[in-house]
């Protein structure tokens, strides 16, 4: 829909609302995904392009498995902010929950 209906040059995702030659500033492309998100009904704590970078985030280390990948791919220099966007699956918490009980058993 939303690119149907942009009014952005060929090439611009997303342009400036003052003036649709130029490429828009951060703050007003978070405001326009902010709106975008809401019209598909997607209403998170975190708003706007930071949702679609912590999204990018998670999906990415869940299919690699690698924190040091993620954290190059996502340009941090610390790697306790890469941890952040990642989250540890409810299957791999019971898995290792179930680990540690069968070793406290012995």
């Amino acid at each position: 829909m939303w690119l149907r209906e942009s009014s952005c040059p060929e090439g611009l995702l997303f342009c400036s609302p003052q003036n649709s030659n130029r490429i828009a500033s951060a703050s007003s492309v978070s405001h326009k995904i902010k709106e975008l998100l809401r019209y598909a009904g997607i209403v998170k704590e975190k708003e706007g392009a930071h949702l679609l970078r912590h999204t990018y985030g998670t999906l990415l280390y869940s299919k690699v498995k690698d924190l040091a990948l993620v954290q190059e791919m996502m340009r941090h220099e610390d790697p306790a902010t890469t941890r952040a966007y990642t989250h540890i699956d409810d299957d791999r918490r019971r898995k290792a929950t179930d680990i540690l009980t069968k070793m406290i058993k012995r």
